[in-house]
Order: C-alpha cells, then structure tokens, then sequence
C-alpha cells in the first residue's frame, strides 16, 4: 500500500502567513509543530507534513468523517527508525533522485478515525520520502 502526493510550497507559505497558529494547529500535532517551527525552512517543512500527510491517506484508502489532520503524527527518521525492507525502497528512492532534491525520510504513525485502515501486521513498516524543487515538496508513503 503507497501513496503519493505533492504540495506547492508557496500555497502553505500563504496559509501560514494568513491563518498562522490556527493553520498550524489545523494539520500538525504539537510535535510536529516543534519541529517545524525551527526548520530552517519552515514553510517547506510544514509541506513535506502535507504531502506526508496526504499520501499516507491515500496508502491507506482514504479518510472518515471523523478525520484529524494531527491525528498522523510524521517522524523523522531521526526520531524513529524504519524497518531494513522500507529503508531499502527509500535508498532506492533517494538514489534516483538528483543530488540535494531528496529531503528527508522516516516513520509515520496514526490514531483516531484511521487507525482501523492501518493492518496490524503492517503496523511496523509505516515509511515516508520526500523529495523537494524550487516550487513543490513530493511525498511518497507506504505500509
């Protein structure tokens, strides 16, 4: 199960600049909202989350009423470490890709509303890899 998507950096720079805490609070746990507030890059930062986000919906077969941006939580392969399988697939990834375009990998987790999409025996495997141009972050994740 995978999913893909890709975000336009100056679309989230525009909602963070209008919307500000309330946009943040919208689609990131408070983790993530700690993370990204010391990026160096800050609106591409709160993109990949979105792009993340967004495919990992889409890997697991949509979204219920009851949906919760927050409620999938994106770790950075810093903070979790992925599995030997998923870490081969992102190296594949990151090898593919021209050099400073490949932007970052981890984990991601779920709760809430769908959590029920996740197989349990897939729950160990979650990964993420973006990669990034001028204008758009590209995300893939999978299970």
């Amino acid at each position: 199960m995978v999913g893909i998507d890709a975000v336009t950096i100056h679309r989230i720079d525009d909602a963070l600049g209008r919307w500000g805490k309330t946009f943040e609070q919208a689609v990131l746990s408070s983790r993530e909202r700690d993370g990204c507030a010391s990026a160096p890059a800050r609106a591409r930062s709160v993109a990949t989350h979105v792009a993340v986000k967004e495919s990992v919906v889409k890997a697991l077969g949509g979204r219920g009423r009851d949906f919760r941006w927050p409620d999938i939580e994106v770790l950075d392969a810093r903070d979790a470490a992925i599995s030997p399988a998923s870490a081969e697939a992102v190296g594949a990834l990151a090898d593919a890709v021209p050099a400073g375009r490949f932007i970052g990998h981890g984990t991601w987790t779920v709760r809430g509303e769908c959590a029920h999409r996740l197989p349990a025996e897939r729950a160990d495997r979650s990964w993420w890899a973006a990669v990034a141009t001028d204008t758009h972050v590209v995300a893939m994740a999978g299970v």
